[in-house]
C-alpha cells in the first residue's frame, strides 16, 4: 500500500530524493549524504546494526543496500527501510516474537526478504 499520507511515508520519501519532497527541498543534499554515510561500525553478529549512519542503519541485505531505522516498543515491532527506487514501511503488534537477531524478528526478516525480492 502506498504510504503518501503517512508521516514515515513522507520522511521516507525525502531521503529517498536526495531532500525534496514533492518539488521542494526539505534537505541539503550534503545533508541526506552525510546521514547516509557510515559513521558507526559495530562488531556485534547478532544484531541489525552493525553499520549506522546518522541514526538511521545502512543495512547489506538480500543483495540491497537499505537505509532506515527499527522500532520495538511495547509489543511492536516495525521498521522502515529504503535505497534510492523503494521503500518499505513495517509495523506489526501483538506477538510473541521469535527473533532473528537480536533486535529484529523472524517476522520482520521474512517480511523484508520477501519485500526485496519482488
Amino acid at each position: 500500500r502506498k504510504c503518501s499520507n503517512f508521516v514515515g511515508g513522507k520522511i521516507m520519501r525525502v531521503l529517498m530524493n536526495n531532500g525534496i519532497y514533492d518539488g521542494i527541498r526539505i534537505l541539503n543534499t550534503d545533508t541526506v549524504k552525510e546521514m547516509k554515510k557510515i559513521q558507526f561500525v559495530m562488531n556485534e553478529k547478532n544484531s541489525i546494526y552493525q553499520q549506522k549512519g546518522l541514526q538511521m542503519v545502512v543495512l547489506d541485505i538480500f543483495d540491497n543496500r537499505l537505509y532506515g531505522h527499527t522500532g520495538e516498543a511495547y509489543g511492536l515491532r516495525s521498521f522502515m527501510l529504503f535505497n534510492d527506487s523503494k521503500g518499505y514501511i513495517f509495523m506489526c503488534n501483538g506477538c510473541d516474537f521469535k527473533m532473528h537477531f537480536s533486535d529484529f524478528s523472524s517476522l520482520q526478516y521474512e517480511v523484508l526478504k520477501v519485500l526485496t525480492n519482488e
